[in-house]
C-alpha cells in the first residue's frame, strides 16, 4: 500500500520568513475581516477549527513571483476551502478566495486480472484496490479487479496543478504506466468539488495534453457543485 504524499513546500523565500508569524496575519482576516468579500463569505461558511478554538490551515504555497503565500483553511463540514493570500513584503493580506477540493489519481480494472498482477505491471505503490472475487462490505462480490494509484492527500490543490503533480510521478514509469494501459481500463480520475461562487473554468493546456498522450492516458472528470453562496 502506498501512503499519500503531499508535494514539498518551495523553497524560495520560505528560509528568510517567519511562515508561523504570516499564517497569524491570515488568520486575522478570519477573525476581523478587512475585506468585504471575506465578510461575505464568512456569512454563510465557517472555518474549520481545532479543540483549541484555532483555525485549521489545510496547507500552504510560496509564489516567489508574487512575492506572497496562501494559505489553505478547510471549511468545516464542506468540500472546499478559503485561501488567504498574504503579502510577504509589507505583512498584509492581498487577497482571499474559495479554493475547490480536487482529487486526482491513476486508477485501472480488469475483468481478467487480479489486483496483485496489476500491480505487478507498474513500479508504482498503489493506495487502494481489490480483486476479482473478492467480498464487498455488503456481502457481495466483485466482478472486477481495480487498482488505484493516489499520490496526493491535501486536496487543496487546484485541479490543473494536481494534475501536473501526478503526471509528474506517473512519468517516473511511463513504461509501466503505458503497459498498464494496455491491459486494464486505464485513466486518471479527477474529483472536483466545485464551490458554488468559485471559478467553475478547466484549462489543460498543450503540453499537458501532450503528456497525458505519452502516457496513453484517458481523463475522466466528475464535478460537484458544493456549498453556500454568498451575496455578491
Amino acid at each position: 500500500m502506498y501512503k499519500c504524499i503531499d508535494k514539498p513546500l518551495e523553497i524560495g523565500y520560505a528560509k528568510n520568513m517567519n511562515i508561523n508569524q504570516l499564517l497569524k496575519i491570515a488568520k486575522e482576516e478570519l477573525n476581523a475581516p478587512k475585506f468585504e468579500v471575506t465578510k461575505q463569505f464568512l456569512d454563510v461558511n465557517k472555518v474549520e477549527q481545532n479543540e483549541n478554538g484555532d483555525y485549521i490551515c489545510d496547507r500552504y504555497d510560496i509564489n516567489n513571483k508574487e512575492n506572497a503565500i496562501s494559505f489553505y483553511f478547510k471549511i468545516k463540514e464542506e468540500e472546499y476551502f478559503l485561501c488567504v493570500i498574504v503579502n510577504i513584503n509589507d505583512n498584509l493580506v492581498k487577497w482571499i478566495y474559495p479554493e475547490n477540493s480536487n482529487r486526482c489519481y491513476l486508477t485501472a480494472t480488469s475483468e481478467e486480472l487480479s489486483l496483485k498482477e496489476l500491480s505487478g505491471i507498474t513500479k508504482l505503490r498503489y493506495s487502494s484496490g481489490w480483486s476479482k472475487g473478492d467480498k464487498r462490505k455488503n456481502g457481495s462480490t466483485y466482478n472486477f479487479s481495480r487498482i488505484n494509484f493516489e499520490f496526493f492527500e491535501k486536496k487543496s490543490y487546484d485541479m490543473e496543478n494536481l494534475l501536473s503533480l501526478v503526471l509528474d510521478i506517473l512519468e517516473k514509469d511511463k513504461e509501466g504506466v503505458t503497459e498498464l494501459t494496455k491491459k486494464a481500463f486505464t485513466h486518471i480520475a479527477i474529483c472536483k468539488y466545485q464551490y458554488i461562487n468559485a471559478n467553475s473554468g478547466i484549462h489543460l493546456d498543450i503540453k499537458t495534453i501532450e503528456r497525458l498522450s505519452k502516457l496513453n492516458l484517458e481523463l475522466d472528470i466528475d464535478m460537484y457543485i458544493v456549498g453556500n453562496q454568498y451575496k455578491e
